[in-house]
């Protein structure tokens, strides 16, 4: 999952305490874990403080496809559409919770 810009701008101006249009290293962490991402310190240590939104909104989508973004959601989707149609029928769902779960 990505946030999205609107949704980016939203964390953005709501952890910049002082409103001045930057993010410091500790504001930026806790911004871009809200926005899905788990940067480590080093990362943010990398990044530096002073982030404005546009620079906020590269780490975001940067960080989300290092980590692969939708493409892990999309490949654990597919053990469940076993016919790749796109959609879990109860067939599927029941086919897999069975072979992975003990008796429903």
């Amino acid at each position: 999952w990505m946030a999205s810009e609107e949704e980016m701008k939203e964390v953005f101006d709501l952890l910049d305490k002082d409103k001045d249009g930057k993010l410091n290293i500790s504001e930026l962490g806790t911004a871009l874990r809200a926005c899905g991402q788990n940067p480590t310190d080093a990362e943010l240590q990398q990044m530096g403080s002073n982030c404005d939104f546009a620079s906020f909104k590269g780490h975001v989508k940067r960080l989300n496809q290092e980590s692969g973004g939708d493409s892990e959601l999309r490949e654990a989707f597919g053990v469940f559409d076993r016919n790749g149609d796109g959609y879990v029928s109860k067939d599927e769902l029941h086919h897999v919770l069975t072979s992975i779960c003990e008796k429903l």
